[in-house]
């Protein structure tokens, strides 16, 4: 189970333990990264997005993590 905290600040920035854990994947995306986390608990899909920019050229094709 994660438990979510809130960081006290303008941003509004947060924080999240996954006391859970497995494994995690990391996958360059053409306008940015793509985070994905394993637990006993299921997956969590993070994309990053960059707000003002794309990547200049095509990505090479890699093996996607197996829990897709």
């Amino acid at each position: 189970m994660s438990t979510k905290r809130p960081i006290s600040n303008e941003r509004g920035d947060s924080y999240e333990e996954i006391p859970t854990y497995i494994k995690h994947w990391e996958e360059a995306i053409p306008n940015g990264w793509e985070i994905r986390i394993l637990s006993e608990t299921g997956l969590k899909t993070i994309k990053c997005i960059w707000k003002k920019y794309k990547r200049p050229h095509e990505l090479s094709k890699r093996e996607r993590c197996p829990h897709n």
